[in-house]
């Protein structure tokens, strides 16, 4: 259906559309989500940086802190069974949100923190405050919410998998090298 709407926008045509109620409601939905949104303090390259890594995987999550003396700190877990029924961009959400609730006491009124995520739409959804797939926005409403209340002032990029050092303990290995 959104397919045949722009499609007309594209020709010209602005003539009024109906929505189907199922369309209609979600897109209601989004919206309500959308709004209920902060943005996120962001600024450039304060005196101290802390760099934290999250990944998530479907046996658990993973995050590694380090701090600006190159101290390392590593989480690692297993999903719970509520948990482990989400799809990987919710977990990948979850990851964050669990990093936050461990490393973001430690780091508040310290410095800046720069979070690397190697998926893009949850990287996305952080950096503008809201995802565009109304499920993820479930999921990131709380790791918003928790970065906004801590003051602290962030950056968030995208990390390859394959150089992210929260990959091994998402998947309960030891982070043996970086």
């Amino acid at each position: 259906h959104a397919k045949r709407v722009c499609n007309k926008l594209n020709r010209g045509d602005t003539s009024a559309v109906v929505l189907p109620f199922t369309v209609a409601a979600e897109l209601h939905h989004w919206v309500t989500q959308a709004k209920s949104f902060r943005m996120l303090q962001q600024e450039d390259a304060p005196t101290k940086r802390f760099f934290l890594f999250t990944d998530a995987s479907k046996t658990g999550y993973g995050a590694v802190l380090i701090d600006p003396t190159q101290q390392l700190r590593v989480l690692g877990g297993k999903w719970t069974d509520a948990e482990h029924a989400l799809d990987i961009a919710a977990l990948e959400a979850k990851a964050v949100e669990h990093a936050a609730d461990t490393f973001l006491p430690d780091i508040k009124g310290r410095g800046h923190l720069s979070i690397r995520i190697d998926n893009s739409s949850v990287e996305a959804a952080l950096r503008r405050g809201c995802a565009r797939s109304s499920n993820l926005n479930e999921h990131m409403l709380n790791v918003v919410e928790k970065f906004a209340q801590s003051d602290v002032p962030i950056d968030v990029d995208y990390v390859a998998s394959d150089r992210n050092p929260a990959d091994a303990p998402s998947r309960g290995l030891e982070v043996k090298e970086l």
